[in-house]
């Protein structure tokens, strides 16, 4: 990642191609470098609106299941352990949450279930929650396979992509047994930098 600055702000960016290039102003010029090694000159878009976040908050992760009936099933909750505001696939994570109130598992848990349920979900559902001063903040949900199905799967140990494509073809939650949230191992750890997850009793690689 590479701060940039002007008189009057700072803006985090996220290097995601060969090179980036602001002009700070009431507007955000970007200049994506997609030219060419012979030259062709770069393609330039503007932001009128750019999404600044405050530091200090937590970001979380919950991964569910629904089938065709409506039914719900929370697979895990991922605590980031970098502050909201890193990518979530370079932020280190958690399984179970280590700081966050029981009571506020359970209005994500809540939440979730009415999110999918809202949406006709069939197959897995990703929702990414905030909290910040104690309010919980929903970021994004997102009806479809997350990159943190793998690491939950691991450290639940049930194949939860497996049941998505079971769900997606008709079976319900009840014939698959997985009708209730698993209980985990007491820490598990996903380390994106070594791609190693930890847990209490080993290390098993993703």
């Amino acid at each position: 990642m590479t701060t940039l600055s002007s008189s009057t702000s700072t803006l985090l960016v996220r290097l995601t191609c060969s090179g980036i290039r602001f002009s700070l102003s009431r507007r955000v010029h970007l200049w994506l470098d997609t030219a060419s090694r012979d030259g062709e000159k770069a393609e330039s878009s503007v932001v009128d609106g750019v999404a600044v976040c405050r530091p200090g908050a937590t970001e979380l992760d919950v991964d569910a299941l629904c089938d065709k009936d409506g039914d719900v099933t929370i697979c895990g909750i991922m605590e980031h352990i970098e502050e909201a505001g890193v990518h979530s696939g370079d932020s280190a994570c958690s399984l179970p949450p280590q700081t966050i109130p029981e009571e506020t598992l359970a209005e994500m848990r809540n939440w979730t279930t009415r999110i999918a349920k809202a949406l006709k979900v069939v197959g897995l559902i990703n929702v990414q929650y905030c909290i910040r001063g104690g309010d919980l903040y929903i970021i994004e949900a997102n009806p479809r396979a997350s990159r943190t199905v793998p690491f939950v799967a691991k450290a639940v140990g049930h194949p939860i992509a497996a049941y998505a494509s079971l769900i997606m073809s008709g079976k319900t939650l009840k014939e698959l047994n997985f009708t209730e949230e698993p209980k985990v191992l007491p820490l598990s750890l996903a380390v994106p930098a070594s791609c190693v997850v930890l847990c209490c009793d080993g290390v098993a690689v993703m």
